[in-house]
């Protein structure tokens, strides 16, 4: 026996629900399916049971929107004869609360970050009774990934240690995918910053690369480029200046190096046998400054490589001549560790200073 009046219908074909969630209240629907409203000529497919003793609350949608936006809100329809107040709880934590004014109960939700998030709504009446309703925000990413590469360059078949770096950043990010020449290269996770692959090996001629990352939510950003790869067999060229002998304490003394090679690399400086220096080099000149050596004999070596590791080397002898004392000899000194000071190796000239510390010995 119905408690109320429910609403009635003679003619077929009216509407009784919003056609998607929300329908009527009904104090005699059994709970499941759809209600007749007028003996099987109209229906309402998407009641609710009428509950006098405690409020009654639509249920909307979960929704979703975009990391970041504003506007979004959520909003209830709540009835009773006599309601009290409300609170909207996110993920556990307390959200929004006040009194019933008589109206829909309207939450901003804008702020939430990204993922997924639990709200609940709890509506109590004057009697202490009370209705919930669930539902899940969804906060999204929509703004794809930055990606900055390589300018175009060249590789070398015989190359070691040859990589292109690109420069990406995302809030989300997740993986990349490398292609070459159309044809997948690699594939990897990323974080923002710095995402290098090798290209040893390559086959002689123009390869594209291609790189492109993506985010948690599938944007994605690309960036191409060109490498011409090089087989290159020829080694750098190199003179042969003569060998120089100086006065001990002499200064201005230098050795002057010409090398020569179509893709220069990098070079090495070694003295009496042991790396003292190595450098980049662009194709310039290499002036070693020799002052400060001790009197004796000594070797100077400079190597040069290119691109493809081919080099050359060249070795100077390097004699300092020792000054005959004509006055008593002052107090002994201990020579210092060497050290080797390359200025402007990518420049037009490099030059490698060698100056010897002098630790005068303490008397006792």
């Amino acid at each position: 026996m119905s408690l109320v009046d429910n609403g009635y219908d003679s003619n077929a074909g009216n509407v009784w629900d919003d056609g998607a969630v929300l329908g009527n209240w009904w104090d005699d629907w059994p709970g499941t399916g759809s209600y007749d409203v007028d003996n099987g000529n109209t229906w309402d497919n998407f009641p609710q049971l009428y509950a006098p003793t405690e409020p009654i609350i639509s249920q909307p949608q979960d929704i979703a929107y975009a990391e970041g936006s504003t506007g979004n809100e959520i909003t209830w329809r709540v009835f009773d004869d006599s309601l009290r107040d409300w609170e909207v709880w996110i993920d556990e934590a307390l959200w929004e609360a006040d009194a019933w004014d008589f109206v829909d109960i309207t939450v901003n939700v804008d702020g939430l970050d990204y993922g997924t998030h639990n709200v609940e709504v709890v509506v109590w009446d004057v009697d202490q009774n009370n209705v919930t309703d669930t539902l899940v925000i969804t906060v999204f990413d929509d703004t794809p990934p930055t990606v900055d590469g390589p300018p175009n360059g060249l590789a070398f078949v015989d190359g070691t240690g040859q990589t292109l770096v690109w420069e990406a950043s995302d809030l989300h990010p997740r993986d990349y995918v490398v292609t070459l020449d159309g044809e997948v290269y690699e594939t990897g996770t990323w974080t923002t910053g710095e995402i290098a692959i090798g290209i040893d090996g390559l086959e002689e001629g123009e390869q594209v690369f291609q790189m492109r990352v993506f985010d948690l939510d599938g944007n994605s950003a690309a960036d191409s480029v060109l490498i011409l790869v090089i087989d290159d067999d020829i080694a750098p060229t190199i003179d042969s200046p003569a060998d120089i002998s100086y006065l001990e304490g002499s200064i201005g003394n230098a050795i002057v190096w010409t090398p020569m090679d179509e893709y220069p690399s990098y070079f090495e400086v070694s003295f009496n046998g042991s790396i003292i220096a190595s450098e980049d080099w662009g194709g310039s000149r290499i002036p070693v400054s020799v002052d400060g050596l001790p009197a004796g004999t000594h070797s100077m070596t400079l190597t040069v490589y290119d691109g493809s590791g081919n080099s050359v080397s060249d070795t100077v002898v390097v004699t300092v001549i020792p000054v005959v004392p004509t006055t008593p000899p002052p107090e002994p000194l201990d020579l210092g560790v060497l050290i080797i000071v390359v200025i402007g190796a990518g420049a037009a000239v490099a030059v490698v200073v060698i100056v010897f510390l002098i630790r005068k010995r303490r008397g006792t």
